[in-house]
Protein backbone atom coordinates (compact mmCIF):
# COMPACT_ATOMS: atom_id res chain seq x y z
CA UNK A 1 0.00 0.00 0.00
CA UNK A 2 1.40 3.27 -0.84
CA UNK A 3 0.02 6.56 0.49
CA UNK A 4 0.72 10.17 -0.81
CA UNK A 5 -0.27 13.50 0.12
CA UNK A 6 -0.61 16.69 -2.31
CA UNK A 7 -1.01 20.48 -1.52
CA UNK A 8 -2.80 23.04 -3.27
CA UNK A 9 0.27 23.75 -4.93
CA UNK A 10 1.07 20.42 -5.78
CA UNK A 11 -2.02 19.68 -7.35
CA UNK A 12 -1.56 21.71 -10.62
CA UNK A 13 -2.38 20.01 -13.79
CA UNK A 14 -0.17 17.11 -15.17
CA UNK A 15 0.75 18.59 -18.27
CA UNK A 16 4.09 16.87 -19.66
CA UNK A 17 4.07 12.96 -18.30
CA UNK A 18 3.40 11.90 -21.74
CA UNK A 19 2.43 7.94 -22.32
CA UNK A 20 5.62 6.32 -21.62
CA UNK A 21 6.22 3.62 -19.47
CA UNK A 22 7.39 6.01 -16.78
CA UNK A 23 4.83 7.27 -15.71
CA UNK A 24 3.72 5.90 -11.85
CA UNK A 25 0.33 5.32 -10.75
CA UNK A 26 1.05 8.09 -8.48
CA UNK A 27 1.09 10.15 -11.51
CA UNK A 28 -1.95 8.36 -13.39
CA UNK A 29 -4.14 8.60 -10.16
CA UNK A 30 -3.88 12.28 -10.17
CA UNK A 31 -4.08 12.56 -13.92
CA UNK A 32 -7.78 11.13 -14.05
CA UNK A 33 -8.47 13.95 -10.90
CA UNK A 34 -7.13 16.12 -13.42
CA UNK A 35 -9.22 15.29 -15.75
CA UNK A 36 -12.95 14.96 -13.73
CA UNK A 37 -12.26 18.56 -12.60
CA UNK A 38 -11.78 19.50 -15.79
CA UNK A 39 -14.95 17.65 -17.47
CA UNK A 40 -17.22 18.87 -14.61
CA UNK A 41 -15.63 22.54 -14.89
CA UNK A 42 -16.42 22.42 -18.78
CA UNK A 43 -19.31 20.46 -18.21
CA UNK A 44 -18.51 18.07 -20.55
CA UNK A 45 -21.08 15.22 -20.02
CA UNK A 46 -19.16 12.76 -22.12
CA UNK A 47 -16.02 13.17 -20.70
CA UNK A 48 -17.34 12.81 -17.26
CA UNK A 49 -18.91 9.30 -18.49
CA UNK A 50 -15.71 8.30 -19.98
CA UNK A 51 -14.15 8.48 -16.83
CA UNK A 52 -15.71 5.69 -14.99
CA UNK A 53 -16.30 1.83 -14.69
CA UNK A 54 -19.32 0.38 -14.95
CA UNK A 55 -22.07 -0.15 -13.93
CA UNK A 56 -21.68 2.48 -11.33
CA UNK A 57 -23.76 4.59 -8.81
CA UNK A 58 -24.11 8.00 -9.30
CA UNK A 59 -25.69 10.09 -6.88
CA UNK A 60 -28.49 6.83 -6.14
CA UNK A 61 -28.68 6.41 -9.51
CA UNK A 62 -27.45 3.26 -11.10
CA UNK A 63 -26.27 3.06 -14.61
CA UNK A 64 -25.32 0.28 -16.57
CA UNK A 65 -22.93 2.15 -19.19
CA UNK A 66 -21.30 5.67 -20.69
CA UNK A 67 -23.79 6.38 -22.44
CA UNK A 68 -26.41 6.95 -19.67
CA UNK A 69 -24.21 8.61 -17.70
CA UNK A 70 -23.28 10.66 -20.19
CA UNK A 71 -26.82 11.37 -20.93
CA UNK A 72 -27.60 12.20 -16.71
CA UNK A 73 -25.07 14.47 -16.42
CA UNK A 74 -26.44 16.14 -19.79
CA UNK A 75 -29.85 16.91 -18.11
CA UNK A 76 -28.16 17.65 -14.98
CA UNK A 77 -25.71 20.24 -16.84
CA UNK A 78 -29.05 21.79 -17.87
CA UNK A 79 -29.73 23.19 -14.38
CA UNK A 80 -26.41 24.18 -13.63
CA UNK A 81 -26.14 27.40 -15.44
CA UNK A 82 -22.45 27.96 -15.01
CA UNK A 83 -19.16 26.58 -13.08
CA UNK A 84 -16.95 29.03 -11.74
CA UNK A 85 -14.50 27.01 -9.68
CA UNK A 86 -14.35 23.14 -8.92
CA UNK A 87 -11.21 22.31 -7.82
CA UNK A 88 -9.91 18.59 -5.79
CA UNK A 89 -7.20 19.76 -3.48
CA UNK A 90 -5.69 18.42 -0.68
CA UNK A 91 -5.39 15.02 -1.91
CA UNK A 92 -4.33 12.16 -0.39
CA UNK A 93 -3.76 8.99 -2.40
CA UNK A 94 -3.67 5.31 -1.12
CA UNK A 95 -2.86 2.88 -3.89
CA UNK A 96 -2.98 -1.29 -3.34
CA UNK A 97 -2.15 -3.01 -6.71
CA UNK A 98 -5.82 -2.12 -9.10
CA UNK A 99 -7.72 -0.27 -6.46
CA UNK A 100 -7.22 2.99 -5.01
CA UNK A 101 -8.67 5.62 -2.64
CA UNK A 102 -8.58 9.75 -3.13
CA UNK A 103 -9.62 11.45 -0.20
CA UNK A 104 -10.26 15.09 -0.86
CA UNK A 105 -11.99 18.30 -0.71
CA UNK A 106 -14.13 19.91 -3.64
CA UNK A 107 -13.91 23.18 -3.18
CA UNK A 108 -16.73 24.76 -5.61
CA UNK A 109 -18.61 27.57 -6.33
CA UNK A 110 -21.35 27.09 -8.43
CA UNK A 111 -24.34 29.04 -10.16
CA UNK A 112 -27.00 26.19 -10.12
CA UNK A 113 -30.83 27.25 -11.13
CA UNK A 114 -29.93 31.14 -10.75
CA UNK A 115 -28.19 31.05 -7.41
CA UNK A 116 -24.53 30.75 -7.26
CA UNK A 117 -23.43 28.27 -4.33
CA UNK A 118 -20.07 27.94 -3.10
CA UNK A 119 -18.74 24.58 -0.84
CA UNK A 120 -15.85 23.28 0.38
CA UNK A 121 -16.37 19.46 1.28
CA UNK A 122 -14.41 16.06 2.02
CA UNK A 123 -15.36 13.40 -0.64
CA UNK A 124 -13.51 10.01 -1.46
CA UNK A 125 -13.18 8.61 -4.81
CA UNK A 126 -12.92 4.93 -5.25
CA UNK A 127 -10.62 4.20 -8.03
CA UNK A 128 -9.99 1.43 -10.13
CA UNK A 129 -7.52 0.09 -12.66
CA UNK A 130 -9.05 -1.15 -15.50
CA UNK A 131 -6.53 -2.35 -18.84
CA UNK A 132 -3.92 -0.52 -17.65
CA UNK A 133 -5.98 2.74 -17.34
CA UNK A 134 -7.27 4.19 -14.30
CA UNK A 135 -10.96 4.75 -13.92
CA UNK A 136 -13.86 6.45 -11.08
CA UNK A 137 -15.32 3.16 -9.54
CA UNK A 138 -17.47 5.73 -6.92
CA UNK A 139 -17.59 9.09 -4.99
CA UNK A 140 -18.64 10.03 -1.82
CA UNK A 141 -19.56 13.59 -1.29
CA UNK A 142 -17.48 15.19 -4.58
CA UNK A 143 -20.07 16.99 -6.51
Amino acid sequence: TEIYTLSLHDALPICCLGGGTGITDEDAVHSLLNQYQQAFRTKDAKKLADLYTYPIEIDGASFENAEEAAFYYTLSFEFLTEVHEFELFDRTLMITGSEATAEVTAKSKITLLGETLEDNVPGILMLRKVESQWRIAGHVGIE
